[in-house]
């Protein structure tokens, strides 16, 4: 069906690399509190810079607010437990002690006119999120469902879809070694499915990863859980950091768009993985297959006006739209 909502969708924080910044987790996966704690610090100083996203932080030195490329906003209240992407809908997030996260949840239902017809959409989903005993993510699971209506040259449609997906995460000698996701929905009695495998190697030698930093390739290999999630893993919110730092990921991927007349799409990627360091010992960029570079930098940075200016732009004219449903029916929408 072909439903206007699928082309709104947006790309978050594109470009970035960045250190896990919360203490190691005790074995208490329980949701609701709201960490107090100041983060750790990697020789004194916070990541301020990740590629083009400015991250800012509270008094306490907790992230609060991750800028991306196109100007839109990631905001993390923790006095009211909630999330905002872009400006839209609050999500609703749960803490454990250290700072992870636990839950996020949201709903919503709006209308959007258009000179030929409207849209209407009413949903909720939720994540949930359990780590072991050394803080790292094991399991991360969600359910989403949503139905609206739409029109279109005068005539008028309904719809109606429901998605669930799981990602379990192995560990060794305190690595993330696999990835496997399992992505399901059924949109109309159209019912489809997406899997992502994903292993990662470390040189023998080992790269320790002194500083727990965390890798853009882990974010986005190594956990899969859509690109929304990429940043809140990025500044630590989502476990912690494997003990070295990774060298190469391999992964393969399918995707059946009819579970019941079968056909399904296989595809495998591998990325090499290198790094430069600072005199100090903390990363100042990410490598992948020797072309594509993920900066960090560790000084307050603020974009020129100009530069906000021409981000803002770039956004308006790729007619990019976020919407909280997008957080939880976002597996699919990215492909």
């Amino acid at each position: 069906m072909n439903k206007r909502f699928f082309t709104q969708i947006v790309p978050v924080l594109a470009i970035a690399a960045c250190p896990v910044f919360f203490t190691a987790c005790s074995d208490d996966d329980e949701g609701g509190s709201t960490p107090k704690q100041p983060v750790e610090t990697f020789q004194g100083k916070l990541v301020t810079r990740m590629g083009d996203m400015n991250m800012s932080y509270d008094e306490m030195g907790r992230c609060y607010r991750i800028t991306d490329v196109y100007d839109e906003d990631v905001i993390i209240d923790y006095d009211e437990g909630t999330i905002t992407y872009g400006g839209d809908d609050p999500v609703n997030v749960t803490f454990n002690a250290k700072g992870y996260i636990t839950s996020l949840s949201a709903s919503w239902n709006w209308r959007d006119e258009y000179s030929d017809g409207y849209e209407t959409c009413k949903g909720s989903g939720k994540f949930t999120f359990s780590y072991d005993g050394d803080g790292r993510l094991v399991k991360c699971a969600s359910t989403s469902s949503e139905s609206g209506e739409y029109s279109e040259d005068g005539e008028k449609y309904k719809y109606s879809e429901k998605a669930t997906s799981t990602g379990v995460y192995e560990w060794r000698n305190g690595n993330l070694v696999t990835c496997d996701v399992e992505y399901s929905y059924n949109s109309d009695g159209d019912k489809g499915a997406e899997t992502h495998h994903a292993t990662i190697e470390y040189d023998d030698d080992g790269l320790v990863n002194e500083y727990g930093q965390h890798t853009w390739a882990i974010a986005d290999y190594g956990l899969d859980i859509n690109e929304y999630m990429e940043a809140l893993s990025l500044v630590g919110m989502l476990g912690a950091a494997p003990a070295m730092l990774p060298t190469a990921i391999s992964t393969v991927d399918t995707e059946t768009w009819d579970l019941q007349d079968g056909g399904t799409d296989t595809w495998e990627d591998d990325v090499t993985i290198d790094y430069q360091f600072l005199a100090n010992g903390l990363l100042n960029w990410e490598r992948w297959n020797n072309r594509t570079y993920y900066r960090l930098g560790y000084e307050e940075y603020t974009p020129s006006d100009e530069t906000r200016a021409a981000r803002a732009v770039a956004g308006k004219a790729d007619g990019k739209k976020f919407r909280v449903r997008d957080l939880f029916f976002g597996k699919r929408a990215r492909k």
